[in-house]
């Protein structure tokens, strides 16, 4: 939904670009499967969503009335976010957005509490017309699917659900059922770590992430201190016949930012690893 030309000053591909100049979306609809309070974007996601150029915001304020009194008593920074998400679902918005929203051609709708339980067929029978979700209701930390139903015309659906991780070495250990590497603080075994999604399953945002691994490499160091036995290190991995080095990232680097200021951008990617590797051994 954002405007091609505000695009044009970040890190897209003019390729992209060209083909987003074209689209006709001229409306989203985010469907989450549980409720207000467990959103799992950012605040400045939220932010600038509600004040994206060209687009206006649709709350639905039944979903947020329920839960106005709780918000005081939620940890930071749910709180913050929370608390944000329904000042601007429930509360007036000022003149300066009032007006921006009248001019927008475009808008987006936030439709919490949903799950799809059906794609339906478009005319031509061979593309999708609509998505039909089931009404959930709050159940504690989860929710209770009802019997109720409603139809989002679309014409198309993208799922941004459903992560799990896969068992990449069969002699490491895993949970196939919950998608991950059991761990306790990110220790899976002596000398074996598990950070990220694949240590905790798909949860929180980025900064989630981030404490976790920063937590993961405290273990690692911790034990590196205790353990005075000698190891091969870098010379103990097998040789690698195509290999990259950081020296080659770094001009990987350079010249996609030097391609990007052509077009006045921080840079311009190169799209596949072949086209990568034929740059970095050129």
């Amino acid at each position: 939904l954002t405007p091609v030309d505000i695009l044009r000053k970040y890190d897209t591909t003019e390729c992209w670009l060209e083909k987003l100049s074209k689209s006709r979306v001229k409306r989203v609809v985010l469907v989450g499967r549980r409720g207000p309070l467990n959103v799992s974007f950012t605040i400045k996601e939220l932010r600038e969503m509600v004040n994206l150029e060209g687009a206006k915001p649709i709350f639905h304020q039944d979903q947020y009335l329920p839960i106005k009194d709780l918000v005081s008593k939620l940890e930071r920074p749910r709180k913050r976010l929370v608390e944000l998400l329904v000042k601007t679902a429930l509360g007036p918005a000022d003149k300066k957005s009032l007006d921006r929203w009248a001019k927008a051609d475009k808008e987006w709708e936030l439709k919490l509490l949903r799950s799809p339980v059906e794609f339906l067929p478009g005319s031509d029978g061979q593309s999708v017309g609509g998505v039909r979700l089931a009404v959930n209701t709050p159940k504690g930390d989860s929710v209770e699917q009802t019997d109720e139903t409603e139809v989002v015309e679309t014409g198309m659906v993208l799922r941004s659900i459903g992560y799990k991780s896969v068992q990449a070495e069969t002699s490491l250990p895993f949970d196939s059922k919950r998608g991950v590497v059991p761990n306790e603080d990110g220790r899976v075994e002596s000398g074996l770590y598990a950070a990220g999604w694949l240590g905790t399953g798909p949860r929180g945002v980025i900064i989630d992430t981030m404490n976790t691994a920063f937590k993961v490499g405290a273990k690692i160091v911790e034990d590196l201190e205790k353990d005075t036995e000698e190891k091969p290190g870098r010379d103990g991995m097998p040789k690698l016949e195509k290999s990259t080095t950081w020296e080659h990232w770094k001009k990987l680097d350079q010249m996609e930012e030097e391609a990007g200021k052509v077009n006045g951008r921080p840079r311009e990617k190169m799209l596949t690893v072949p086209q990568m590797l034929n740059a970095i051994h050129s």
